[in-house]
């Protein structure tokens, strides 16, 4: 990621000495390390959540593309109708509700 070579990380280590001095740099370095912590694992975290979304959505294209093939509706298979049937329920629901709650034809005796 960066080239930072042996002699780059003594003249920041130096200069970081010289600037803080002896007694606060063992504090800015245990902080700096912290957060350096708190980000990689941020990063990490944040990359396994890509990969993770990444590959849920390659399954789901896969998912679609096999029941493409197989010639099978994805609404079928979560139990909702097709909204033309589903209209066409419903009149038939309407008949016969309406057949159960008419009165019985007088029967000829």
């Amino acid at each position: 990621m960066f080239d930072v070579g042996f002699f780059e990380l003594v003249l920041v280590f130096v200069m970081a000495l010289l600037i803080l001095g002896p007694e606060r740099l063992p504090k800015v370095a245990r902080s700096v390390g912290h957060w350096m912590g708190k980000a990689r694992a941020s990063f990490n975290n944040l990359r396994y959540e890509l990969e993770r979304e990444a590959m849920n959505e390659e399954m789901r294209r896969k998912f679609s593309k096999q029941l493409e093939e197989l010639g099978i509706d994805e609404d079928s298979l979560s139990g909702k109708a097709p909204a033309a049937d589903k209209s066409s329920m419903q009149i038939e629901h309407q008949d016969t509700a309406a057949d159960d709650q008419a009165p019985p034809k007088p029967s000829d005796q």
